[in-house]
């Protein structure tokens, strides 16, 4: 199933976005998080209609892992969502000076766990495509503002670049 054929599934009730059950039905092997992080919250957004519209989501398989600050934040961003992902840095990047963890979110709950636990709440999602130099290239699919946090708290030197994030992987599975 290709995410453009998203489009043609049933609608949540008075919302726009995409059946979390009729998601589950056709990807039974894509993780709870990413049918709602991804799927359901955006597969009948423009933006990512137009990002990820060749996609195959029935091949891809996704794994929680662990990854470096400094592998997270060298991802590629969406240009059209580059200037909100600059802004989210920018504001965080100013905790490591005023001590101001709500620049983060504007939710306690939010800011109150990355304060103790350096780290986001819940792990953004991202693809993995073909190597360069060697080195997967990453690629955020949803996150923006959490990735984005996480990069002006390293540019800041509030968090170090070797500290570990779980995140949601995406990819291929290539053939040996």
């Amino acid at each position: 199933m290709k995410f453009n054929e998203l489009e043609t599934l049933p609608r949540i009730k008075g919302e726009d976005c995409l059946d979390t059950a009729a998601l589950k039905a056709l990807l039974p092997n894509t993780p709870d998080d990413v049918i709602e992080q991804f799927y359901s919250d955006h597969g009948l957004n423009p933006d990512f209609q137009e990002q990820y519209q060749g996609l195959d989501t029935s091949l891809l398989k996704w794994e929680l892992v662990q990854l470096s600050a400094s592998e997270l934040i060298s991802a590629s961003v969406y240009d059209e969502f580059q200037q909100y992902f600059q802004t989210c840095t920018d504001k965080s990047r100013r905790v490591g000076t005023s001590e101001n963890w709500h620049l983060l979110h504007n939710l306690e709950c939010v800011y109150s766990y990355w304060e103790e636990n350096k780290t986001w709440v819940r792990p953004p999602v991202l693809l993995k495509s073909g190597t360069l130099n060697d080195q997967q290239h990453l690629h955020l699919i949803e996150g923006h503002s959490r990735l984005g946090a996480l990069k002006g708290l390293v540019l800041g030197k509030t968090l170090q670049e070797c500290t570990s994030h779980s995140v949601w992987l995406g990819g291929y599975e290539s053939a040996a």
